[in-house]
């Protein structure tokens, strides 16, 4: 850019005396005066809209870059573009930082070594590796059921099946898949004891109960024996009324549920009534409870009819038979390994087999 620079002074040649050649004004003077004035006007730029080639600016006191393009960031800004204006107001970033973000952000094929997310929502990832994974809420944060290949059941809820004994012996197989069994058995009821048909008439003892044993096994073995106590027979009236048949034990493994005793008869010499069986003993259970015995007959009078017969012993599973009245028989066994009643003037009742339950737990 060049300015206009006078070359001839005509206001001098004025003051030159007449004659004097260079008063005279030449043509070549006035030629160089407007080539002066033709170059600056050439390498002026325009005030509206002038195209500035590689000018150098230096440093203007006021500009506004509203629509300025092209502005280098690596060289042409100085000073740190605070958060406020959209940049992290730092210079430099440590190691492992990352810029905080407000609101929400899209990062895209981003690898973030260790982050630590506040409350995020993650929604449905494509994938993830959750080994080292903890806090997972079980109730609200899984879906599915666990399979028994992964610890878990396989099933939604928690189910159980039972088996029952009511006779015999044999061999018990331990379902597929059971983790734990519960055992409840109960002996055999013994028998009342029959009642005095002669003279005094006197009633039978009721049999005793059989014993109760439960127990909780767990991871339980493939197979156990198994007994159940059996049906004990009362006894017959008579002079002096028989004595009833004990109960039988009922056993499971190494579990031991006793039979109750045999009621004793009536006497019809003496006037006294029979004596109740004992109840069954128990052992080996978490729980073991005996047997209840029986009661006692009652006393007759001589050439009266039927003195009243003793009530079987109560099994864990309810009571026993009820004892004869009044030339009345009993009415024998009614609950699991209850005890007969005693009889009067009559056979007693018989005792009540005893039982064995087991319920199986899969989980």
């Amino acid at each position: 850019m060049t300015d206009y620079t006078k070359t001839t002074n005509f206001a001098a040649k004025d003051a030159l005396a007449s004659g004097n050649a260079n008063k005279v004004v030449k043509g070549t003077e006035i030629n160089t005066e407007f080539d002066n004035i033709a170059t600056a006007v050439a390498t002026k730029a325009d005030l509206n809209s002038p195209t500035l080639v590689t000018p150098a600016l230096g440093t203007p006191a006021s500009g506004v870059m509203t629509n300025v393009t092209g502005l280098p960031l690596s060289t042409g800004v100085t000073g740190t573009l605070p958060i406020a204006n959209g940049g992290t107001g730092a210079s430099t970033l440590a190691s492992a930082s990352i810029v905080t973000y407000t609101g929400t952000e899209t990062l895209t094929n981003k690898t973030l070594t260790s982050p630590t997310l506040t409350t995020p929502v993650l929604g449905t990832p494509t994938s993830g590796t959750l080994t080292n994974a903890t806090g997972l809420p079980l109730s609200t944060g899984v879906t599915g059921t666990l399979p028994v290949a992964n610890g878990g059941t396989g099933l939604t809820t928690i189910p159980h099946t039972v088996t029952v004994y009511t006779s015999g012996s044999g061999t018990y197989t331990t379902p597929a898949n059971v983790k734990a069994i519960f055992v409840q058995l109960v002996g055999g009821g013994g028998g009342g004891g029959g009642g005095a048909n002669t003279t005094y008439f006197t009633g039978g003892g009721g049999g005793g109960s059989g014993g109760y044993v439960q127990k909780l096994i767990n991871s339980p073995s493939a197979t156990y024996s198994y007994a159940v106590g059996a049906t004990a027979a009362g006894g017959a009236a008579g002079a002096t009324g028989v004595t009833g048949t004990a109960g039988a034990n009922s056993t499971f493994s190494t579990f031991t549920a006793s039979g109750g005793g045999g009621g004793t008869g009536g006497t019809g010499s003496n006037g006294f009534g029979g004596a109740g069986g004992a109840g069954g003993s128990a052992s080996g259970g978490d729980v073991n409870i005996a047997g209840s015995d029986g009661a006692a007959g009652g006393p007759g009078i001589s050439g009266v009819v039927g003195g009243p017969a003793g009530k079987g012993g109560s099994s864990f599973f309810g009571g026993g038979g009820k004892g004869g009245v009044n030339g009345t028989g009993s009415s024998g066994k009614t609950n699991s390994g209850s005890g007969g009643g005693g009889g009067s003037n009559g056979a007693a009742g018989d005792g009540a087999a005893g039982i064995i339950i087991i319920t199986e737990y899969y989980v």
